[in-house]
């Protein structure tokens, strides 16, 4: 049924998620507003086929034409934030409403398999919310909205060649074992601004030059403290977590989970 028919309760949960969303961006300290690069915009819809999509009461979506759009790196791995978040959210109003996990969903006694971490959802079930996460994005390009962030103008100009580092210096403990297994913890203290990276490296990772540090290589993972962003291998995920003078950043290596972590104080 069309969006106007549906209940309030139903509309009112489409509409939390969509401020969610608002909201995620907003504390990350993304921008939203109107692109005057791209001069007059039209929105447009998709005309789809009602033999195939009417339904016995007469309706028939129709939803944005979104074809042209295309979401940047950095926008994608966003989606990944936005992905999560909305698990939670959803997860937490279930959770007040009674609901608890189960091994099966039974609607009766409110039991449900998906009241769990996001990281432990199935692959499909996390590809339902990653699509719906990057749809919401898309929408808001689509709209005519450019999604930008303070501190790097764009949240898609992150390229490496465009940051304008200059010369890094890369520091690592002169003794210490390599972590072959279970899990690894140490935190930084900030104790100036400007660019900083603290992440892992493998024993055996090269700096190649003076323009190159932890997380420019496949072997090393950083996290650039004044860009907002994750490396490896020069690759770039935007993860919005900002620390300044005075903070301080934990590195959490877990090689049971494959997984690299960061704190902020």
């Amino acid at each position: 049924i069309p969006f106007c028919e549906l209940t309030d309760v139903e509309k009112a949960y489409d509409l939390d998620m969509a401020l969610e969303t608002l909201k995620v961006l907003q504390m990350l300290g993304c921008r939203v507003g109107p692109d005057s690069s791209r001069g007059y915009f039209e929105k447009k819809v998709f005309d789809l086929d009602p033999s195939v999509y009417q339904q016995s009461n007469g309706y028939v979506p129709s939803p944005l034409n979104l074809d042209a759009i295309s979401l940047s790196h950095e926008l994608e791995s966003l989606a990944n934030v936005l992905a999560e978040n909305a698990h939670n959210v959803w997860a937490a109003k279930r959770i007040s409403e009674g609901w608890t996990y189960g091994l099966s969903k039974d609607a009766d006694n409110k039991r449900n398999p998906l009241l769990i971490p996001y990281n432990r959802l199935c692959e499909s079930d996390k590809q339902s919310n990653l699509v719906t996460s990057m749809e919401g994005l898309r929408t808001i390009v689509g709209l005519g909205y450019s999604i930008t962030h303070p501190e790097t103008d764009s949240v898609s100009g992150l390229a490496r060649t465009n940051l304008g580092l200059g010369r890094l210096r890369t520091f690592r403990v002169e003794k210490g074992g390599a972590i072959t297994s279970g899990t690894a913890y140490y935190e930084v203290d900030i104790l100036t601004d400007g660019h900083i990276r603290v992440g892992w490296c493998s024993p055996t990772m090269r700096i190649a030059n003076e323009n190159c540090g932890i997380g420019d290589t496949s072997d090393s993972y950083g996290y650039c403290c004044d860009l907002l962003i994750a490396m490896n291998a020069g690759t770039s995920n935007f993860l919005g977590m900002k620390c300044s003078k005075g903070d301080v950043v934990g590195c959490l290596l877990d090689l049971r989970q494959h997984t690299v972590s960061y704190t902020l104080n």
